[in-house]
């Protein structure tokens, strides 16, 4: 679903929806939320009570029983046992019985067993501050608040992280979003919002920043993508001196019918770093994104290979190049809105993988190399008069005067323009809007010709004089330069 703001001060936003349908008979995780409560008091004074909810949407009634642990033990739960109908809820009570405790951190659980034999566990975190006051407020939703703080008397000396959104025990399928909440208080009953919030995954998948949302909230959004049974998350705040962690455990199933773009998988394909520009050949990396390996063999770039189909914000599909299981190259259209935050979209057959956040530039240029992969050494030629081209490495080295050929990508927007996945005409050039300029070994040069190469959909060639001056070699460094950007990785030609 796309919220566009109106009046046009702030780009569409993406939200991610997900339908989950189990089948008739079949059992379904229970639900539980918040899955972390924190408890603020002062010596002598209870807190109030606090609840989490248990939802089930599973064909059958759940039974389920919650067993308190805690040393001393500080709080008591109602009800302890129960049973939830199809589409309801049960909401269980936490009530604090702290007035006896004196100042320190005191945890706990409330471990909750289903009728389908599997567990959740709630973690409970109680801070008795040795002076001022704190109180915790509940939504709606029952997620925790902190309202106000102890007094600055008490010193601090380390974080109490509590995920509120992932339990211990959580069951998460590979590709399906899932929200990551944590609150962090430090042991004075002080919420903390700066600083930052790093959660980590055993599993292998990527960690993720948490954002402060206030009121001692971190969250984030987690996109599994490594299916594993018994993995760690970790959640690790930190504002120097002070420190906390936290941990959950619990497994991600497999979900071999969904599209995964990896975090980070989307990059040029001309050096794999830069991010995604106006008439950019892109790279995305993943898993199952296509179901077999196709190439694309002819122009216009056809917006779909085999079963495989790529999306940007607003519903535009993406001008395709080859598609395989782990790797779609598509084209960032001319008519893309730069600087502006968009979403991208891999679908294949009737399944869709999660948005990946994306920004599209004006230009990114990147030197094309013969080893493919954006380093070595690049694809550069010495142009003949009678039109030959010769790689000018260590067996044909270029010398001052020569004009050379130097094929890339991510120039940006050409003149006149040459609608996005078709041929680059003969006639007229479509020659590079933004100024380009190249650099050999230090000697900048000016080229007679930038744009897009004739016959070609997202290729771009610079026809440049090699200026004098430079020092000869056979790994002579070039980079190219377009619209204040230059381009990365270590290219080099052969000089004489």
């Amino acid at each position: 679903m796309t919220l566009t703001p109106v009046g046009g001060a702030f780009p569409p936003i993406t939200i991610t929806i997900v339908l989950s349908i189990v089948p008739a008979g079949t059992a379904a995780p229970a639900q539980v939320s918040p899955t972390g409560l924190a408890f603020l008091a002062t010596p002598g004074v209870s807190p109030q009570p606090q609840s989490f909810n248990i939802s089930t949407f599973a064909s059958t009634p759940l039974g389920y029983t919650a067993t308190a642990a805690s040393s001393p033990s500080w709080f008591s739960v109602s009800p302890r046992s129960g049973t939830i109908n199809t589409s309801l809820s049960a909401t269980i009570i936490v009530t604090p019985a702290s007035a006896g405790l004196a100042a320190g951190v005191y945890p706990g659980t409330v471990t909750l067993t289903f009728s389908d034999s599997t567990t959740q566990t709630v973690t409970l975190a109680l801070v008795v501050s040795s002076t001022g006051s704190a109180t915790v407020s509940t939504t709606a939703s029952a997620s925790p608040r902190l309202r106000d703080s102890a007094a600055a008397a008490c010193t601090a000396s380390k974080l109490l992280p509590v995920f509120t959104t992932l339990p211990s025990g959580f069951n998460s399928t590979a590709a399906w979003p899932t929200p990551i909440i944590v609150q962090v208080v430090d042991d004075c009953g002080n919420a903390f919002n700066t600083g930052s919030v790093i959660v980590s995954f055993s599993s292998g998948d990527p960690p993720i920043g948490l954002l402060s949302i206030g009121s001692g909230n971190w969250a984030g959004t987690w996109v599994p993508q490594n299916s594993v049974a018994g993995f760690t998350v970790n959640a690790d705040a930190q504002e120097l001196p002070l420190i906390g962690s936290a941990q959950v455990t619990g497994q991600v199933f497999a979900n071999p019918a969904v599209p995964i773009v990896f975090s980070g998988g989307l990059v040029s394909s001309g050096d794999y770093t830069s991010l995604p520009a106006l008439g950019l050949l892109v790279s995305i990396f993943g898993t199952d994104l296509a179901d077999g390996s196709a190439q694309n063999s002819s122009l216009p770039l056809p917006p779909e290979l085999g079963t495989t189909s790529v999306f940007l914000s607003g519903g535009a599909q993406l001008p395709l190049l080859y598609v395989s299981s782990g790797q779609v190259n598509v084209l960032i259209p001319y008519e893309a809105a730069v600087n502006a935050t968009h979403q991208l979209v891999v679908q294949r057959n009737n399944t869709i993988s999660v948005p990946v956040t994306t920004a599209v530039f004006n230009a990114a240029p990147a030197i094309l190399t013969r080893t493919g992969n954006g380093l070595g050494q690049g694809d550069i030629y010495v142009a003949a008069a009678s039109g030959a081209e010769t790689l000018a490495d260590q067996n044909a080295p270029a010398t001052a005067g020569d004009t050379v050929v130097i094929y890339c990508v991510g120039l940006g927007p050409v003149s006149p323009p040459v609608p996005s996945g078709n041929a680059a005409p003969l006639s007229p050039n479509s020659q590079a809007v933004a100024q380009v300029t190249v650099n050999f070994g230090g000697q900048t040069a000016s080229p007679g010709f930038a744009g897009l190469t004739p016959g070609y959909s997202g290729l771009y060639q610079i026809n440049v004089v090699v200026p004098s001056g430079i020092t000869p070699g056979n790994q002579v460094p070039v980079t190219i330069s377009a619209a204040g950007k230059t381009s990365a990785g270590a290219v080099y030609m052969a000089i004489k």
